[in-house]
């Protein structure tokens, strides 16, 4: 089945930059009798919502000559000549500009597997059948093209591209595998606006992380409850105590040889230390994460910070 493709012959670009990692700051002590609640959980902060329209969709250009690809497959740069949709993907792509921005709006997999983009007019891209390169952004984990990478779903980038020789199912309704070129995406990075959304959701995940953690003695006894480490980028390695639960999932913590989590993908709890009672040493370390934030509807940004970060730990006899 040929897929429907809408493109506007003129697409606005905004610029990129290098992101800044940032900056390391000094955890203070203070004094609270609150202890966390699980992090995983964490509970939006109504006076402090992000949205789109607060971040400035001023219009930069983008670094470099914005260029129309149109340069088409030619069988004499060894295209074969059985492509039956080549003609109509060609035409459907010829006007396309390169860079463009768009949204990653996921995978899918109906007739054929798809990679979705969409731009702020409502035109969709297809990278599905691509020889595709993501480079810093991995679209997706492992051999399972359906789990995105959540730090990715839902980000606006600015998408570099160009006609690929690759391989792939076709064609009407056939999947037999079919050699010639292809929209294939070369390059990926967030557009500035994105890094400005994704600034936001790291400011408001640390004010929140600092809230749920003060007041926490820096030893503490506590049961393990259950861990994870999904391939979509989910960490969670939780323990409590009496009243409260204390997750170090995202840290990069010490675990001194104990197994948590059983081997395979997704790495999930190692039922034989459920109940088992841990004492631990903590202390604010820097670690790279997939952060949520948000109530039932989370949104996701890969962060650096400070976090909470086992140092020590020993089981209670």
């Amino acid at each position: 089945m040929k897929r429907l493709m809408y493109i506007s012959i003129l697409i606005l670009a905004t610029g990129c930059s290098e992101g800044q990692q940032a900056d390391e700051r000094q955890i203070l002590e203070q004094d609270s009798d609150d202890l966390p609640t699980m992090l995983v959980n964490l509970e939006p902060v109504e006076s402090d919502e992000v949205r789109i329209d607060e971040v400035s969709d001023t219009i930069v250009p983008v670094q470099g000559e914005v260029t129309l690809s149109n340069k088409m497959p030619n069988p004499e740069d060894g295209e074969p000549s059985q492509d039956p949709d080549g003609d109509y993907v060609a035409e459907m792509w010829k006007d396309v500009p390169n860079p463009f921005i768009a949204t990653y709006n996921g995978n899918m997999f109906g007739d054929y597997f798809h990679i979705e983009f969409e731009d702020s007019d409502g035109n969709y891209y297809d990278f599905g059948d691509g020889n595709n390169y993501f480079g810093d952004y991995p679209l997706y984990h492992g051999t399972e093209q359906y789990d995105e990478n959540l730090s990715c779903l839902g980000k606006e980038f600015i998408v570099t591209w160009e006609w690929k020789m690759s391989e792939f199912p076709c064609c009407e309704g056939e999947y037999n595998l079919t050699r010639a070129k292809r929209p294939s995406i070369t390059g990926l990075e967030l557009s500035d606006k994105q890094k400005a959304i994704d600034k936001k959701l790291q400011d408001r995940f640390e004010r929140e992380l600092l809230e749920q953690w003060k007041g926490v003695d820096s030893i503490i006894e506590v049961t393990f409850v259950h861990g994870l480490k999904s391939v979509r980028g989910q960490h969670e390695l939780v323990f409590e105590d009496d009243n409260h639960e204390y997750d170090f999932g995202i840290s990069r913590s010490n675990l001194h040889g104990i197994r948590f989590l059983q081997e395979g993908e997704p790495r999930e709890t190692n039922y034989k230390l459920i109940g088992k009672k841990y004492r631990i040493e903590w202390k604010w370390l820097w670690s790279n994460f997939l952060g949520a934030v948000g109530g039932d509807t989370k949104e996701y940004a890969w962060m650096g910070m400070k976090v909470p970060t086992i140092v020590k730990i020993e089981l209670i006899e």
